[in-house]
Formats: structure tokens, C-alpha cells, sequence
């Protein structure tokens, strides 16, 4: 495919949430255009050491560290004081960035950021920096919004307004609501996130370039048509090029290292015998939460996979730390501070998956073929988990997010994660299929091909 190259700057907030979707795209798009990735200083140096970035292997990206002066991890999403400390740094930071950078409408404006030589022909950034989505509309900066979670929380933004009751992010239940079908929300949104990057986003949306989704588009054609109704967003193109699941990483680095002693603990177990519990890499257990799970691995008597943070790992009960040891395929349970998630969830001996429901790990669970028990704990969790249920792969445990007191005891996780694997495994193979026929050369690989060519001619 022969194009105009451009030259994209792609701006993540500093959530791996949103980042390695975001990165995941940018590293597609770097065959075809010129990349820079930028995000916090921080999190640009994290990203080598977590080995989700390699400068030799992502050469056709360049990593660029905005200077905001965070110096804290977002991954506690209870920890409103966090946020309210870390967003008005964010939010200067890329907003003062993106202000400097040279770009191709302003070519005789002198860069005060060095490392851009080339400017900027485009700027490529997902729903949640809204505030600096108006800087790029005022400096007439080309925007392709991403939608790393489906096209509903586009129809979210689009159907807010500043008349909608409000409420502290404190006190809020940790939930996104998305509206009906007529745009009627039911409960109040944190005022935060209205103002920050609700109302911003959906004031330059009629302007942007397009909408890229990360889903397929038979999908998500009713909430499309729905949000293209809406007033100024008829002429703005929608790309569904999802799933843009994390691609496998090659090499004798660490995780590689990890990836092969899991394949091999995997290979040791009956087919469908394994249970994979995992919650993302934001979602910190309570000592009591934790304490139940214990029980049900314990009850359940099959073998587990249970991707936990290293800082829950010391609450484990003594006799079960040495699970953390790889070298012992034989061992009926695997902590790992690290998964090969797409590995495990395609490998033939895992029969449920155990997940939080953020859109990345539901993709990786339905494109396995997995069953999924959805355990949402905050943000659009609670919506994905809801369509997996929709579409007869999975149930939702309901109250128990992030900040629910709700503690789930051990025979409510045993009795759910038998019942779905027994009667929603043929329903998450169906969807499989169906996932992957959507995904073949007329579907959304065709769709990400007119996205680079449309860049390209814009």
C-alpha cells in the first residue's frame, strides 16, 4: 500500500490503560507514518523497564517524555487524592506541550521541543485528554480521537451536557453510566470528569479528522449511527480496526523468559482445566477480597493461573508464596506479577477467565475463546462486562468494585466460575468465530487500511 507519509504525535495519559492500547495502534500505524509516542516523563522511562516499549524493536517510534513533573504511579483508582494532585500536572503538562510543537499548518514556528524536527501533520490521542483536544482544534492541529474502549463511550460524550447532575468523584461509585439509546443518563457523572474531559472532548468532536474504534464494526454500527446523528458529527469518519490486541513480544528478554515457563506449566494441565484470575494492571485487592479468593482456589481443587501485583503478593498465606515459583510445572498454582495474557488466554488448557472487564482484557478473553466470569471494579468496566453477558460468554458479579464494601465471598466465586465454564463455554467459542471472521481482509484489517490511506490524504 503506497501513501503519503505524515508525521503523527500520539499523547497517552499516564495510565497503562489507556497508554498501550494507544501504543499498541501507534506501533500499526509506524509502518506506514512517522510515529512519536509522547506521555509523562515518568511513565516514558517505566515503559522499557516493563519491557512494553524496546527502542530497537519500536525503531520506527519515537518515545518523547513530556515534562509534567508527576512522579506517582495512577494505578489506585481509589485514591482520589492521587488523581486530584496528578491531573492538574497532566493536564498542564500536555496542554503546554502541545502548544509548542511545530506542526505542518505552522511550519515557520520555531519548535521549543527539540526532538520534533519534523512537524507535526496530525495528532492522534483517546477520549480521556479532552483538555488538550481543544488546543489542538484552536491551533487547527489535525485530531483522530481513539476510542480504546467501544463506540459507546463516544455516545457518552456526545449525549453529556452541563445541565447533568454532578457529584464528587469521591462519592461516586467508580462507574461510567452510559446512556440509553435516547442520550438519558440515570445517575449523576463526577463533576471532575465532566469538565475535564467530557465537555472539552465533545466540543471538538464534530471537528476531528475521525474516530477511531478499537472494535469491529459489526458491532458497534447501531451506537455508530447513533453518535453520527448527533449535531455537527455527520461528515466525521468512524474506523473500527480493533481488536488491537497487544502484540506478542519477540526476543530473551524477561518476559520472554516468563512467557516460556508459563507455556510450559500450561502444557502440564488437562485441557480446560485452568482457571486465569486476573485484574488488570491498575486494581488493588483488599486483605479481605484477597483472603476469599484464597479460599476459592483452595475449593475449587484445579489448577489456577493468578496474576497478582507485587504489592498484594505478601498478604498471600505463607504455604502459598512459593507459587510464585516458575520452575515447577507440576504446581497446581501460579502467581505471576507479570502474565503472557493473550498466551494464556489462547492455550487450550484454560477453560475460564476470571477478569475485571477492561475492554483490552475482554478482547484478549473472547478472541480466546474463553468464558469470562466479569468482575468490574471502576470506569466502563461494569458496561463491558455486561456485553459479555449479552452475548452468552460470560456473567457479571454485580457490587463489588473498586469502591463497593461488598466483599465476595469464596463460594459465590466457586459456584460463578463453574457455572460459566459449564454453560457459557459453546457461547464464547461461537463469538470467537464470529470475532475472527469479522477480523478477516473485508472486515477490520480493510478498515485499518482505508485509516492509513485516509491519514495519509488528509
Amino acid at each position: 500500500m503506497k501513501i503519503q507519509e505524515k508525521h503523527l504525535l500520539f499523547i497517552s495519559i499516564p495510565a497503562y490503560g489507556h497508554a498501550i492500547p494507544l501504543l499498541e495502534l501507534a506501533r500499526k500505524i509506524s509502518k506506514f507514518h512517522q510515529v512519536t509516542f509522547a506521555v509523562s516523563a515518568k511513565m516514558a522511562g517505566d515503559l522499557p523497564k516493563r519491557e512494553l516499549f524496546d527502542a530497537k524493536a519500536d525503531n520506527r517510534i519515537k518515545l518523547y517524555p513530556i515534562p509534567d513533573g508527576i512522579v506517582d504511579d495512577m494505578e489506585d483508582p481509589n485514591d482520589c487524592a492521587l488523581f486530584e494532585r496528578i491531573m492538574p500536572m497532566m493536564v498542564g503538562g500536555i496542554m503546554e506541550f502541545v502548544e509548542k510543537i511545530p506542526t505542518s499548518s505552522a511550519p515557520s514556528l520555531v519548535s521549543e521541543v527539540k526532538e520534533l524536527t519534523r512537524p507535526v501533520d496530525g495528532i492522534v490521542t483517546d477520549n480521556f485528554v479532552g483538555f488538550a483536544a481543544e488546543s489542538c482544534s484552536q491551533r487547527n492541529i489535525p485530531l483522530y480521537i481513539f476510542n480504546s474502549s467501544p463506540a459507546a463511550f463516544t455516545w457518552m460524550i456526545l449525549s453529556a451536557h452541563s445541565a447533568l447532575k454532578t457529584m464528587p468523584m469521591a462519592d461516586a461509585d467508580g462507574f461510567l453510566e452510559m446512556p440509553d439509546k435516547e442520550g438519558n443518563f440515570t445517575k449523576p457523572i463526577p463533576h471532575e470528569f465532566l469538565h475535564y474531559n467530557v465537555l472539552p472532548m465533545q466540543k471538538v468532536l464534530p471537528s476531528a479528522r475521525a474516530v477511531i474504534v478499537n472494535s469491529v464494526h459489526e458491532l458497534e454500527n447501531e451506537v455508530i449511527k447513533r453518535c453520527q446523528n448527533k449535531p455537527g458529527m455527520k461528515d466525521v469518519p468512524f474506523f473500527c480496526i480493533g481488536p488491537v490486541l497487544l502484540a506478542p513480544k519477540e526476543g530473551s528478554n524477561t518476559n520472554a523468559m516468563v512467557e516460556q515457563k508459563v507455556s510450559k506449566w500450561l502444557d502440564e494441565k488437562d485441557r480446560g482445566s485452568v482457571v486465569y484470575i486476573s485484574f488488570g494492571t491498575v486494581v488493588v485487592l483488599t486483605p479481605a477480597q484477597m483472603g476469599e479468593i484464597v479460599k476459592a482456589i483452595r475449593q475449587l481443587g484445579r489448577p489456577v493461573i493468578w496474576s497478582l501485583k507485587v504489592r498484594n503478593q505478601p498478604e498471600l498465606p505463607e504455604d502459598l508464596k512459593t507459587a510464585t515459583n516458575l520452575d515447577d510445572p507440576s504446581s497446581k498454582l501460579l502467581v505471576l506479577s507479570w502474565a503472557p495474557q493473550k498466551k494464556i488466554l489462547s492455550h487450550q488448557n484454560v477453560g475460564v477467565f476470571v477478569s475485571h472487564c477492561g475492554w483490552n482484557s475482554t478482547l484478549e478473553g473472547l478472541a480466546g475463546g474463553k468464558p469470562i466470569v466479569g468482575w468490574p471494579q471502576f470506569a466502563e468496566q461494569l458496561m463491558n462486562a455486561e456485553f459479555v453477558a449479552e452475548i452468552g460468554a460470560g456473567e457479571v458479579i454485580h457490587d463489588a468494585g473498586s469502591k463497593n464494601a461488598r466483599v465476595v465471598p469464596a463460594t459465590e466465586i466457586v459456584n460463578v466460575i463453574n457455572r460459566v465454564q459449564r454453560k457459557m463455554s459453546d457461547g464464547a467459542r461461537a463469538f470467537q468465530k464470529k470475532l475472527y471472521a469479522l477480523m478477516q481482509p473485508e472486515g477490520s484489517s480493510q478498515e485499518f487500511e482505508e485509516l492509513v490511506a485516509y491519514i495519509g490524504r488528509s
